[in-house]
């Protein structure tokens, strides 16, 4: 994240259940709120049952290289602008006004 050219900086968020992080963006972009999931499998229940505080325009980073991620999950973030994807689609996003 450090050289990322959208990002600020960034900091863990007090929770002792979840790896929760913000990230403050440049050029008066707003900050994100980040969840690294280490689910084997990202479902409809991970979702539902994602931390609150992650809300509309944050996101939710399926951090196993070896996890599946239900493509209706994918489709039903998005719609709620609660994007769910990899760590490369997560720094992509990045660079958006709105995530």
């Amino acid at each position: 994240m450090d050289e990322h050219n959208c990002v600020a900086g960034y900091n863990r968020l007090p929770n002792s259940d979840e790896y929760l992080y913000e990230i403050r963006r440049k050029n008066g972009l707003r900050a994100v709120i980040v969840h690294l999931s280490d689910a084997y499998l990202y479902s409809h229940a991970e979702f539902a049952a994602r931390p609150k505080e992650i809300g509309i325009g944050d996101f939710v980073v399926v951090a196993r290289p070896e996890a599946s991620i239900e493509d209706a999950v994918v489709q039903l973030g998005n719609k709620m602008a609660i994007p769910v994807g990899r760590i490369s689609k997560l720094m992509g996003a990045l660079n958006c006004p709105q995530i």
